[in-house]
């Protein structure tokens, strides 16, 4: 077993033996960190930094993390807006901000930030999650007729601005029901069928978990390759689809057999 608190007095006393140095100071403040006194780390940090000339290189001890661990979430979000100026990586100042807001309540300021977050990144699905919860339209709350509405709404929005984005058209397929399911699903699969795809079966396996969008994706599966066999293109386009593109229906209609025990 682990001796804690030996390990933070021997930090102590190698403290004590030489102040100046660094690894001193963050050495005793781990100690405390890992002995479950989050709150005297953040102290040692601060009484270190206290001890640094204005000009010394950016810090890098992260006071924030612990005073998020601590509960002490205004103060750390003060404390990483302080330091933003100092930290080089954006993307994680940005991550780690929305999530402090969030667990703040500060809901409108998150939903904010994750949309800027996805113009980074628009195929980010912890993104799109976070901007459900800031919206109150997450799955795991249960979502109405209207929530459902509502999220349809938004991705078509978030649709419209990252065409090129898979996340945004792959994501409605999970709370889409009936005809407006397989509209979005024709217009997801149609495109990964072209390029041969090999991940699209595993990509949707989850949806095949369930009874009535399976019926509608083995439907529409069937017609695209129907149509490819007889017109060598998809319904109502007249372009004509490389030859692959049917081998890769055949592929994943027979994927799909296989798991609804078809073959």
């Amino acid at each position: 077993m682990r001796d804690l608190t030996g390990f933070v007095e021997t930090r102590q006393q190698l403290l004590s033996l030489k102040p100046n140095h660094r690894m001193n100071w963050i050495g005793f403040a781990v100690a405390h960190h890992l002995n479950s006194d989050g709150s005297k780390a953040v102290e040692i940090l601060e009484a270190y930094e206290g001890t640094l000339d204005d000009d010394y290189p950016p810090d890098n001890e992260r006071c924030e993390s612990l005073l998020e661990e601590c509960g002490s979430l205004e103060r750390a979000i003060e404390e990483l807006h302080k330091k933003e100026s100092k930290i080089v990586d954006k993307l994680s100042y940005k991550e780690q901000e929305v999530s402090l807001l969030v667990k703040l309540g500060r809901l409108e300021e998150g939903a904010e930030l994750y949309k800027a977050l996805l113009s980074i990144n628009p195929d980010n699905y912890r993104y799109y999650e976070g901007l459900q919860k800031c919206v109150g339209l997450h799955a795991e709350n249960g979502l109405s007729s209207s929530d459902i509405d509502q999220l349809d709404a938004l991705y078509k929005s978030l649709g419209q601005q990252y065409t090129w984005s898979s996340a945004v058209k792959r994501i409605p397929l999970d709370f889409l029901q009936g005809e407006k399911f397989l509209v979005a699903a024709e217009n997801y699969i149609r495109p990964l069928l072209t390029k041969g795809v090999p991940s699209l079966f595993s990509d949707l396996s989850p949806l095949y978990d369930h009874p009535g969008k399976a019926d509608i994706l083995e439907k529409l599966i069937l017609e695209l390759e129907h149509s490819l066999r007889i017109s060598g293109g998809y319904p109502g386009r007249a372009e004509k689809e490389p030859p692959s593109t049917l081998m890769w229906t055949l592929y994943n209609m027979m994927l799909l057999w296989v798991k609804l025990m078809r073959l």
